[in-house]
């Protein structure tokens, strides 16, 4: 998603994952998909990736919630646990962004 984005505008990546984050940073993806590496790459200027929720949500004007929503087979129920997590500290760190949900 990051990589349709920045074309057009300045997009900060929020992960807790700090090897995946280093990756981000130096356009390196988590996929391999040769034309959203071409377009991360040639807008690295406008990409930022951060662990920190305050400096991911400060100044967001959307949020896009891209996480994992796994299935447990034993509650019979999808895991959100990670995505009202990423919504909560939207809404604790950012100005009213509006929040879209692109789960996985």
């Amino acid at each position: 998603m990051a990589s349709i984005l920045c074309g057009n505008y300045d997009v900060c990546v929020f992960d807790i994952d700090s090897e995946k984050l280093s990756n981000i940073r130096r356009g390196v993806l988590p996929i391999h998909d040769p034309l959203a590496s071409d377009t991360i790459n040639k807008n690295l200027d406008r990409l930022t990736a951060t662990s920190d929720a305050g400096e991911a949500f400060a100044e967001a004007d959307i949020v896009i919630l891209c996480t994992p929503t796994s299935f447990d087979e034993e509650a019979g129920s999808f895991d959100t646990g990670s995505l009202e997590d990423c919504i909560r500290k939207a809404i604790q760190f950012g100005k009213s962004p509006n929040i879209v949900v692109k789960s996985t």
